[in-house]
């Protein structure tokens, strides 16, 4: 469904405005919904036209995505690497004008039941920090929050949840300007209880913390172990000694579940 009310359009059954649909539209109470990699995704938008100077043109947007398959996306993608599981997630979009870099938005990825551990960036990481993986269950479960602004996507906080493997972390891959195809990663895992760590790095860091940082670009990047971790801001810290004591409520669940909570070590 969708209204054209002078230079303002609405289509779907956007939450944040008010919907003058006629009561003769039959598709009305609708969504926008469409099939994507064999799941499904739903949008609602608002688009406020400016035919004098389209630089003012504004837009809004929401977009979910409901058990989409990561190995359908990976093979269309041409990937080698074993992936698997089902994507949950929802990004809400705004801006004003045609550049890419006036976006800004906030949403979530999730994937559970997955099988993670050889995404590139994943494998250097592992490979870095002397972890073994074990099969398919190294990373059975992912989640991140997304935040879009001037050209990158951030990822303030990042959950990799495996069998005997978890990691923590943020970043960001860039996507518009100057941080197009950059990306930038600090992950951490505690190494007091990763039975797959190597005993003499447990011995050396102390601390029961380890952080590796990825650098470069989409096309070429390198993981490195850093001999330190620098002193966390107070939003992450208090993440990191949340996920400690186990006190992690978990990111919202995906429209398909009842109720998701993160897995607990």
């Amino acid at each position: 469904p969708f209204t054209v009310i002078g230079n303002r359009i609405l289509a779907g059954q956007p939450s944040w405005a008010s919907i003058p649909y006629s009561q003769d539209n039959p598709k009305r109470e609708q969504l926008i919904s469409g099939t994507l990699y064999d799941g499904k995704i739903t949008m609602d938008t608002e688009v406020v036209l400016s035919p004098e100077n389209t630089l003012n043109t504004a837009y809004n947007a929401e977009i979910n995505v409901r058990d989409a398959r990561l190995e359908q996306w990976a093979q269309e993608h041409q990937y080698r690497e074993k992936l698997r599981g089902p994507i949950n997630g929802k990004i809400h979009l705004r801006g004003k004008g045609p550049s890419p870099l006036g976006i800004t938005g906030e949403g979530y990825l999730q994937v559970t039941h997955a099988q993670l551990y050889k995404l590139p960036v994943l494998l250097q990481v592992f490979s870095e920090a002397n972890i073994r993986g074990s099969g398919d269950q190294a990373c059975r479960y992912g989640y991140a929050d997304i935040q879009i602004h001037q050209g990158t996507f951030d990822f303030p906080r990042i959950e990799l949840v495996g069998d005997a493997i978890s990691l923590v972390g943020r970043g960001y891959v860039g996507f518009s300007g100057e941080q197009e195809r950059r990306l930038a990663f600090d992950f951490y895992t505690d190494a007091r209880n990763r039975i797959p760590l190597i005993e003499p790095i447990v011995q050396r860091l102390g601390s029961g913390w380890m952080r590796v940082r990825v650098d470069g670009t989409v096309d070429n990047f390198k993981a490195v172990k850093e001999p330190r971790i620098p002193l966390l801001d107070e939003a992450f810290g208090g993440f990191i000694r949340e996920l400690e004591s186990g006190r992690i409520n978990g990111p919202p669940p995906p429209p398909s579940a009842g109720r998701g909570m993160l897995p607990r070590r």
